[in-house]
C-alpha cells in the first residue's frame, strides 16, 4: 500500500513499507548546503539533485507523503545553510509559479532532513500534473524552444484552435517564411548539392541548418538532436531540417565522412521511426491523422576525390496534435514504485478539465478540477455537498466535540472514554463506524470491534481502532485503513490542505492506546493539524464525498464522474440494512437499483471476507451480466443459465443479489424458490421487486430518479400511473405510493420525440443516427431497441446496409464503442444517452406486464428518447405523449 524508496549508490530501490500510514521515501545519504554542494563532484551533485526532484514530483502527483533524506555532511544546519542553490533553483522550477513552501515543509530531525510534501493541485496557471519537463518542443523564429509544463495548456489550446479551423494554413506565414519554405522544398526535392555551394535561402521558422561536418560519431549526435527538431517542427508549422549546411554562411559542407549512404539511411530511418512513435492525438481530435517524416540522403558533388560527404534532409509535416521529443519528466507512484509517466498517459491527464458551462448550470459541481489534486476527476451531482455534509456530519461551532454514532454502535459508546478523545473539546466531530475499511473499499478485520475517526481543531485527524490484543496483522490493518482514507480524501475527494491520518490501536479491555513501534519516528509538523473550524468543515466535505462516492456505471464521456455520489436514501440503505436474511429494494427506473446492487456486493465482500464465488449476481440479460462480470467482484449469471445449471454449481454461494427482478420470467421454473434453497441458512439480498408478496418482505424504497432527463422522466411517470391503475389489489397501494412520492432530482429537460405512420422505420433510424453523428455524438451514445428478437432479425439488415461510419453490435458489445442493435428485454438494466425505440409492442403472452416492459425501455434513455412507429404498428398498451 505504501511506497518506501531507498536511495543508495546513485540508485533508487523500492520496497513495501509495512509500518507506515503514509507514503514514505528514504534517501540514504545526501549533501545539503551551498558550500558543501559546491565542493562535490559535478556528476554526484546532479545525481542527488535529480533523485530529490524525482521523489518530490512523484509524491506531489500521488497524494503527498514524506521524504527522509540522510544528511551526508555532519556540520549541516538547515536553518543557516538551507538546501543549496542548485536544489532551490530546480525545486522552484518544478513548482513554478508556486513557492516551494506552498507544497514542501522542511524539518531537520537528527541526522536526517524530513521533507513533508503535500499533494499538487492545479490552478489557472498550473497544469494538472507536476512535471519537471514536458518533453515537447516548438519553433519560434529560427529558434527551437522547449515548452515548459506551465505552458502546455496554452500549447494545447492553440492546437485545438487549429483542429477546428481546417488544416494548418500556409497563408498565416509571413511572405518571407513562405518564400524560404518554397526554396527549401525545391532544394530537398532536387537532391543535388556541390561542396562549397552557398544556398540562396536561409533559416526561418520552417527551416533549420546543421553542419555536423566534423562529427566523428554522427550517429550519437543525430540521436541526441533529431528528436528535438522533429518535435519542434511537428508541433509548429512543419518544415525542413537540412544537415550538412553551415547555419551561418549557408554553405554546403556535407556530413558523414567515411560512411556509406545505405548505412546512413538505415540509421536515420530508425531514429525517425522512434520519433514517429511519439506522436499522440489530443483527447478530442477528430482527424486522427497519421504523421510520418520523409528523409533524403544524397552525396555532395565535386568532392575532389575525398571520402564521400552527404546532405541529409528531413521534410517534417505539421502534426495536428503533439509530437514528443522524449518522455515527459513526470513521475508518480504506481504499484508501490516511482514510475515515469509515458507520453500518452501524461497527455491524457494534462488535458482533463471541467466540462462546459451547460453541465455546471444544471447540476451542482461537487468537485472541480480547478485547484484539485492530479488524481481527481470532476464530480457533478444533484446534491449540494455542503448541505449534505451538514446533515450527515454536523459540527457545532461552539467548543463541543460532536459525535456521530450509528444506532448499532451505541452500545460501544463507553469505549470512547480514553484520554485522547476525552481531552478534545472541539469544535470538531468523532465519527464511529463498524469498519472504516469498508468505506474505503478494504476488507474488514474481524478482530476490530469498532472504529472512530476524530476530526477536530488543534489536532491531527486520527483513526482509533478498538481491538483485543496487539499483533502485526492488527497494526497492518489500522495502517492500511488510515493510509487509504488519507489517499481517498486527497485523490478522490479533492482535499488540498496538508493532511495526515494518524492510526491508533486501542485495547478494548483496558482502554489504553497501544504504542506502535514506529511512534518514535518524527511526528508531522504543526501545520498538519487542523487550525480552525473552516479547515475542519473542508475536510468533512471531502469525507462526505468519500463515504458517499460510488463506482458508478453512469460515468459520462466528458472526463468527469456524473452522479457518482449516493443519495442520502441510497447511503442509508447500504449502511443500515445489515444482518437481515432478505431485503427488497423498490424504486422507479433510474433511481439507482443496479448501482446499489454493485456497491452492496463490494461491501458484503469486505465485511464478510467473501471470495468472488461466495456471491451470486442474477439478472435477466447477458449485456448486464457481462457488464458486472467485468467488475470482477462476484459470480454473474442470467436467470435462464441459473435455472438450467444444477444447484451443485453454486454450492459455495452464501449471498444472492437479484437485479431487474421485475423483468424475470418463469418459463424455466421458479427462480426465487431455487435461490432461497441455496441460501436457506444464509442471507439473501435483492435489488428490485422480485416475486414474493409485498407484505412478507423487508423493504427499502428509492424515490429519487437521478439518471433520466425530465422529458423522459415525465413519460416514465405516466407509465407508472398506468401500472398503478392496473395492478393487483394488494399491489395498488404500493405503486400509488411510488407515483405520489417519486421525484426527479434535477431540471435537465432532454428530448422525447415521437414519429408515427412511417413508411420505412429503417430509413428513419438511419437518418436519425446520421444526424446524431453529425451533431458530434458517438456510437457509444446510441442504442436502437426492438420489441422482439424476430423484429430485430427482420429489420437490422435495413439499418446496417447503409454503411454508416460506425460499427453496430448487440448488448454483448455494449462497452466496445458500437451502436447497440438489440431487444428491449435484453437491454434491460443497461443505458445509453440516446435510445431509439422501434415499434415498441409486446408479445401477447406479455400483456400483463406490457407496461412494465415499456417502462423499462423508456428508462434506458438518459437524455433523448425517440419512439418510432411504422404504419402497421399497433401499440400495446397506450404510450404516453
Amino acid at each position: 500500500m505504501y511506497t518506501c524508496a531507498t536511495y543508495r549508490n546513485g540508485q533508487i530501490s523500492r520496497n513495501l513499507l509495512n509500518k507506515s500510514s503514509d507514503q514514505h521515501i528514504h534517501i540514504n545519504k545526501c549533501t545539503f548546503g551551498e558550500q558543501a554542494r559546491n565542493k562535490m563532484d559535478k556528476a554526484k551533485r546532479e545525481q542527488q539533485r535529480d533523485v530529490i526532484l524525482q521523489c518530490v514530483c512523484a509524491l506531489l502527483n500521488s497524494g503527498g507523503g514524506v521524504i527522509s533524506a540522510g544528511v551526508e555532511n555532519e556540520d549541516y544546519d538547515y536553518c543557516t545553510m538551507s538546501l543549496g542553490e542548485d536544489m532551490q533553483i530546480y525545486l522552484k522550477s518544478l513548482l513554478n509559479p508556486a513557492n516551494i513552501e506552498d507544497f514542501i515543509e522542511f524539518v531537520p530531525s537528527g541526522n536526517a532532513l524530513q521533507m513533508y510534501v503535500k499533494s499538487w493541485c492545479s490552478h489557472d496557471n498550473r497544469a494538472r500534473l507536476c512535471s519537471v519537463d514536458s518533453g515537447l518542443k516548438e519553433r519560434s523564429g529560427t529558434s527551437t524552444l522547449f515548452i515548459p509544463p506551465s505552458g502546455v495548456l496554452d500549447f494545447i489550446k492553440k492546437k485545438r484552435q487549429t483542429l477546428y479551423s481546417g488544416p494548418p494554413a500556409k497563408k498565416k506565414w509571413t511572405q518571407g517564411d513562405e518564400l524560404i519554405y518554397q526554396k527549401a522544398e525545391q532544394f530537398y526535392e532536387k537532391r543535388e548539392a556541390r561542396l562549397g555551394q552557398i544556398l540562396d535561402f536561409g533559416e526561418s521558422v520552417n527551416v533549420e541548418f546543421k553542419s555536423f561536418d566534423s562529427e566523428k560519431n554522427l550517429e550519437k549526435r543525430l540521436k541526441e538532436n533529431l528528436p528535438k527538431y522533429l518535435s519542434a517542427f511537428g508541433n509548429t508549422k512543419g518544415g525542413f531540417l537540412i544537415i550538412g549546411v553551415d547555419d551561418r554562411s549557408k554553405t554546403v559542407v556535407g556530413c558523414g565522412r567515411g560512411m556509406d549512404a545505405q548505412t546512413m539511411e538505415q540509421m536515420i530511418q530508425e531514429i525517425c521511426n522512434r520519433a514517429q512513435s511519439r506522436a499522440f492525438h489530443l483527447l478530442d481530435c477528430a482527424r486522427k491523422e497519421e504523421w510520418s517524416v520523409d528523409c533524403e540522403v544524397f552525396e555532395v558533388m565535386e568532392n575532389s576525390g575525398e571520402e564521400p560527404r552527404y546532405i541529409v534532409g528531413f521534410k517534417v509535416p505539421a502534426f495536428c496534435c503533439a509530437v514528443f521529443e522524449d518522455n515527459p519528466k513526470c513521475w508518480h507512484i504506481e504499484n508501490d514504485a516511482i514510475t515515469l509517466l509515458d507520453p500518452r498517459s501524461w497527455l491524457e491527464k494534462i488535458q482533463l478539465c471541467d466540462p462546459g458551462n451547460e453541465l455546471s448550470s444544471r447540476f451542482n459541481k461537487v468537485l472541480s478540477l480547478k485547484d484539485s489534486p492530479p488524481q481527481c476527476r470532476a464530480v457533478y451531482s444533484t446534491q449540494d455537498i455542503t448541505k449534505l455534509q451538514e446533515r450527515i456530519f454536523s459540527v457545532r461551532e461552539e467548543n463541543v466535540l460532536s459525535r456521530y454514532i450509528p444506532q448499532e454502535l451505541q452500545k460501544y459508546e463507553k469505549l470512547l472514554n480514553i484520554p485522547p478523545i476525552q481531552s478534545r473539546s472541539g469544535p470538531g466531530i468523532l465519527i464511529m463506524s463498524t469498519s472504516w475499511a469498508i468505506d474505503v473499499n478494504l476488507p474488514r478485520n474481524k478482530s476490530v470491534i469498532c472504529e472512530a475517526l476524530l476530526i477536530s481543531t488543534d489536532c491531527y485527524p486520527t483513526l482509533f481502532c478498538w481491538a483485543e490484543g496487539d499483533s502485526p496483522e492488527l497494526w497492518q490493518y489500522v495502517n492500511d485503513t488510515a493510509f487509504s482514507l488519507k489517499q481517498k480524501l486527497v485523490n478522490l475527494a479533492g482535499y488540498t490542505g496538508r493532511l495526515c491520518v494518524i492510526p491508533r490501536l486501542v485495547n478494548c479491555q483496558t482502554g489504553e492506546v497501544i504504542q506502535n513501534e514506529t511512534d518514535g519516528a518524527p511526528s508531522y509538523p504543526d501545520s498538519y493539524t487542523l487550525g480552525h473550524i473552516e479547515e475542519v468543515l473542508a475536510l468533512l466535505r471531502s469525507l462526505t464525498i468519500v463515504v458517499m462516492s460510488i463506482s458508478s456505471p453512469l460515468s459520462d464521456t466528458l472526463g468527469c464522474e456524473f452522479f457518482n455520489l449516493l443519495t442520502e436514501v441510497q447511503y442509508t440503505i447500504l449502511s443500515s440494512y445489515n444482518g437481515i436474511r432478505s431485503l427488497l429494494i423498490y424504486g422507479p427506473p433510474g433511481s439507482g437499483k443496479t448501482l446499489i446492487a454493485m456497491e452492496k456486493i463490494r461491501r458484503i465482500k469486505n465485511s464478510d471476507n467473501c471470495e468472488d464465488t461466495d456471491i451470486l449476481y442474477l439478472c435477466e440479460n447477458v449485456g448486464l451480466r457481462d457488464f458486472v462480470r467485468k467488475q470482477f467482484i462476484c459470480l454473474c449469471e442470467t436467470r435462464a443459465s441459473f435455472m438450467k445449471s444444477p444447484e451443485e454449481t453454486f454450492s459455495r454461494v452464501k449471498h444472492i443479489i437479484v437485479d431487474e427482478g421485475q423483468n424475470f420470467r418463469l418459463e424455466h421454473g421458479d427462480w426465487y424458490k431455487k435461490a432461497n434453497r441455496l441460501v436457506r441458512k444464509m442471507r439473501s439480498h435483492t435489488s428490485s421487486s422480485g416475486l414474493p408478496p409485498l407484505n412478507s418482505q423487508n423493504e427499502a424504497f428509492l424515490r429519487e430518479v437521478v439518471r433520466n432527463s425530465k422529458e423522459v422522466f415525465d413519460a416514465m411517470l405516466d407509465l407508472i400511473h398506468q401500472i398503478a391503475d392496473n395492478s393487483k389489489p394488494e399491489e395498488t397501494a404500493h405503486f400509488q405510493d411510488m407515483v405520489k412520492n417519486v421525484t426527479l432530482s434535477h431540471s435537465f429537460r432532454g428530448k422525447l420525440i415521437r414519429r408515427t405512420n412511417l413508411p420505412s422505420v429503417e430509413t428513419e433510424v438511419v437518418k436519425i443516427i446520421r444526424n446524431l453523428l453529425q451533431q458530434g455524438h458517438s456510437a457509444n451514445d446510441i442504442a436502437v431497441l426492438y420489441s422482439t428478437k424476430e423484429e430485430l432479425c427482420k429489420r437490422e439488415y435495413g439499418v446496417k446496409k447503409e454503411k454508416l461510419p460506425v460499427q453496430f453490435g448487440s448488448v454483448e458489445n455494449v462497452h466496445q464503442g458500437v451502436v447497440v442493435l438489440d431487444t428491449i428485454r435484453r437491454f434491460s438494466g443497461l443505458e445509453r444517452n440516446i435510445v431509439i425505440l422501434v415499434d415498441p409492442t409486446v408479445h401477447s403472452f406479455q400483456n400483463e406486464v406490457g407496461v412494465n416492459v415499456l417502462l423499462s425501455a423508456f428508462s434506458r434513455a438518459r437524455i433523448r428518447l425517440y419512439v418510432l412507429q411504422s404504419k402497421r404498428s399497433i401499440l400495446t398498451p397506450r404510450i404516453p405523449f
